[in-house]
């Protein structure tokens, strides 16, 4: 058998040794367990847009009155969406109908940006001229109540 000699001996020596790591490296690597958890919240909005119209005066039977719908966001740093305008039409005293007011026009679906009022819409307000009586609706109070959803 032959001598090796000093240079060749560490040479295998370091082959074996790399050899040796090598193999516990890719043992741990595939040999390692673990665990963790995480979390997230979603927003729930803001809440921040408001809808309104200005009072209008003079309606009578039969009539169609402009209503100049705003829109606002009055959160500082946050867009509001919306996807329909609604509303809900009291009178005081009851006797006048409600239901013979109807507006159409208003807006949809759209992203108001933060701190901004929008332009207005111009909406209509229909008073329906019925068959039944209405001099009820004389000087009665007409409340719109708006809602965005």
């Amino acid at each position: 058998m032959r001598n090796l000699s000093k240079k060749a001996k560490t040479i295998i020596a370091g082959a074996a040794i790399a050899g040796l790591a090598s193999t516990g490296v890719a043992y741990a690597y595939w040999s390692s367990t673990g665990s963790g958890s995480g979390s997230a919240n979603a927003g729930a909005g803001t809440n921040d847009l408001t809808i309104n119209s200005a009072n209008v005066t003079g309606l009578v039977p039969g009539s169609d009155t402009t209503l100049d719908v705003v829109i606002a966001n009055t959160h500082p740093t946050t867009s509001e969406a919306y996807t329909t305008a609604s509303y809900v039409v009291t009178t005081t005293p009851s006797s006048c109908l409600a239901a013979d007011f109807t507006i159409t026009g208003l807006p949809v679906g759209h992203t108001v940006a933060a701190n901004t009022v929008e332009a207005s819409v111009p909406a209509v307000l229909h008073f329906a001229n019925t068959s039944a009586n209405q001099d009820p609706c004389k000087n009665a109070t007409i409340s719109i109540a708006y809602s965005l959803n």
